[in-house]
């Protein structure tokens, strides 16, 4: 396979299969390429659409992976308010303190604070809490509240001619916000970009989550192909031949939206 165009007569002509990954409407990947063999009957066979569905979960299984990793560099220490932070920060100076054992649990460096009845945000240094500035999804580590209740829908879609043929959703919704504003299929490092676009916290966070995870792209293109390059007597015929999306759950239910 190739990717994106090829070059015919100093023109550039774009191949007529692709894939695009849309987040709410709006794309934030989609690559060209060439299928050899290719075979139109796999436009209607339940092998493309089993394929997709199985890229969809690719990417699950990728932002899920992410999100722990997220999750482990970035939990917060939890306090009711500023002033029993202030209360442990002067315990673990105070002799006094120290010997009746009160808050005698630490705190690791470079970790956040936030609190259950304040809506600020610190970091804890090692030596002293400074207030944090930056945005952080608090509301994902407090008890009993529920994420920020933004739609996020993420849909996979083949293309032939740059018309749509099948499609798989993957509900992002239950992923912080921080992975879902920085949904990457090449899960590319930092050195590819320009970092005058991110906040330092952001770019080394981008880095730690990426970082050993797979390029999906080309895997994603590779599965494509092959599901549109076998012989007509591998093909399973679908009932109904045209566009259709299939919705991905968590729980790996796969269901047609007819």
């Amino acid at each position: 396979m190739e990717e994106k165009t090829t070059r015919t007569d100093g023109q550039f002509e774009k191949y007529p299969y692709s894939f695009e990954l849309r987040v709410n409407d709006n794309i934030v990947c989609q690559r060209y390429f060439r299928i050899s063999g290719f075979n139109q009957n796999s436009l209607s066979s339940a092998q493309l659409t089993d394929t997709i569905k199985y890229c969809a979960r690719l990417i699950y299984d990728d932002l899920k992976s992410k999100t722990q990793l997220y999750y482990e560099y970035t939990a917060p220490q939890i306090f009711k308010n500023v002033a029993e932070m202030r209360e442990w920060e002067r315990c673990q100076t105070d002799r006094e303190a120290i010997l009746n054992g009160k808050y005698q649990w630490k705190i690791e460096p470079l970790t956040y604070v936030i609190f259950e009845d304040e809506e600020d945000v610190y970091f804890w240094s090692g030596y002293d809490f400074s207030k944090f500035n930056g945005s952080f999804d608090r509301d994902a580590y407090l008890p009993n509240k529920k994420q920020d209740n933004v739609k996020c829908d993420l849909k996979l879609a083949f293309l032939y001619n740059d018309t749509e043929i099948c499609s798989a959703l993957i509900d992002a919704s239950e992923f912080p916000r921080f992975i879902r504003t920085n949904i990457d299929l090449s899960s590319s490092r930092n050195r590819y970009r320009s970092r005058d676009t991110f906040q330092p916290f952001e770019a080394s966070m981008i880095d730690i989550i990426n970082e050993k995870h797979e390029d999906l792209i080309p895997v994603i293109k590779k599965e494509l192909a092959y599901a549109c390059s076998d012989d007509d007597n591998e093909y399973t015929r679908r009932s109904t031949y045209g566009k259709k999306t299939y919705k991905h759950t968590p729980s790996w239910r796969i269901t047609s939206s007819y």
